[in-house]
């Protein structure tokens, strides 16, 4: 059976503290993954991914955002969930973000400054893929896997 560690916060989308969120997972991820390369960029992935929810909320609603580790022989696969829970969707914000992640992977040349982020996050993760939940808001996920570096941390 495989191992598996969950790290997990609610933010509240008009109150949301970067610094607070960037340093508990951080030390989350050091104690558990042994890349500092790959630890800073999942944090920047993470910081990412909740910023551009809180800035493109409709209403003041709680994010649940979950870390999940998987931990293989000589890897970790890497799962950054964030879930708005509020009970709307707005069309216009999935169109959104199904152009911005198809003109990433086709590499379009940026119109506006929006888009930066989401190019960061999606050439620093193997996989990204968002839904419409039924109760309303949008899921997003991506992941990651990593090699573990250190003989010190086995998860066989």
């Amino acid at each position: 059976m495989l191992k598996t560690k969950l790290w997990k916060m609610e933010v509240v989308s008009n109150l949301y503290k970067p610094d607070v969120l960037r340093h508990d997972l951080a030390e989350f991820l050091a104690a558990n993954i042994a890349s500092e390369l790959w630890n800073s960029r999942l944090v920047i992935v993470a910081s990412e991914l909740i910023a551009n929810a809180c800035n493109h909320r409709f209403d003041d609603y709680l994010l649940d955002v979950v870390v999940k580790l998987v931990f293989f022989h000589d890897k970790v696969r890497v799962q950054i969930s964030i879930d708005d829970t509020s009970n709307l969707l707005i069309m216009q914000r999935y169109r959104n973000l199904s152009h911005a992640v198809a003109a990433r992977k086709e590499h379009k040349p940026y119109k506006r400054i929006h888009g930066r982020g989401l190019e960061i996050v999606m050439h620093w993760t193997d996989e990204m893929r968002f839904s419409k939940k039924r109760a309303g808001g949008l899921r997003v996920i991506v992941v990651k896997t990593v090699p573990l570096l250190s003989d010190s941390i086995s998860y066989d």
